[in-house]
């Protein structure tokens, strides 16, 4: 299963050890991927360089406990541009 919103696309899902998100930038900006368990805690965040045009970035979950989590991805000091 893939899970798609504007321009952001995350497979797969369920994921085991690694995240693929995909996006679109248009322009040359940092991205901060967050992940967060169930109860609201901040269990992984990541700082990434996109270019412009199509990107793909890897999330390593190998250590995380099996479980669901919520993904939010930010455009530089932004808000959450799109939230998973």
């Amino acid at each position: 299963m893939v899970v798609e919103q504007d321009n952001i696309v995350l497979y797969p899902n369920p994921a085991k050890d690694i995240l693929f998100i995909d996006m679109t930038s248009s322009v040359r900006e940092e991205i901060t991927i967050r992940l967060f368990d169930l109860s609201g805690r901040l269990v992984s965040e990541n700082t990434v360089l996109a270019v412009e045009g199509n990107n793909t970035f890897r999330v390593a979950l190998s250590a995380l406990e099996a479980g669901m989590y919520h993904v939010q991805v930010f455009k530089g000091a932004q808000k959450p541009s799109q939230e998973k």
